[in-house]
Parts: C-alpha cells; structure tokens; sequence
C-alpha cells in the first residue's frame, strides 16, 4: 500500500513524501524483527564484512530481496544505490 505523508525533505523544506508499507502474518513479523535483532550484531558495524549472499539463510533477507529490492516503488536513486535498474510500476 502506497501512504502519502508530508514531512521535511532533504533540503528542509515541507514537502509530500510517499511510502509503500508491505504487510506480512503477525508470525512473520515476529520471526522477522527476532532476525533483524540477531542481523544488528552480525552486521551492525561501520566495516562489516558481510555481504548478502552471506545471510541468505535468514528469511527476512529473502523478504527484503522479494518484496523491497524487487519492488516498482523504488525510487531511481534507491534503486541506483542498491545497484537495480528502475522498474516500471
């Protein structure tokens, strides 16, 4: 679900931002901040040196590659950062 909010942007200025918010199971929820805990010790650090292919054994990850990564909703420069081309929504 894509949810308009009007806060500051990068410049200081009001402006309207959108987010997308992705649902998942209440389960899913849980198993997931429990990994993100456990993820903020394991690559929390300024020079981790994990990289992704590293920590596909926990599900969020997979989660964030399927649903965030893959997503239209990306803006162009999120999309340049993580390397992805823009897709198309």
């Amino acid at each position: 679900m894509r949810v308009p909010w009007r806060s500051f942007n990068a410049d200081l200025e009001y402006g309207e931002h959108h987010g997308t918010v992705f649902y998942v199971t209440a389960a899913a929820f849980a198993g997931y901040g429990a990994e993100l805990d456990q993820l903020s010790e394991i690559v929390g650090g300024i020079h981790q040196e994990k990289r992704v292919a590293d920590l596909r054994s926990y599900e969020v990850i997979g989660f964030i590659e399927r649903e965030i990564v893959a997503s239209p909703w990306l803006t162009p420069a999120h999309a340049a950062e993580l390397g992805q081309p823009r897709r198309p929504m």
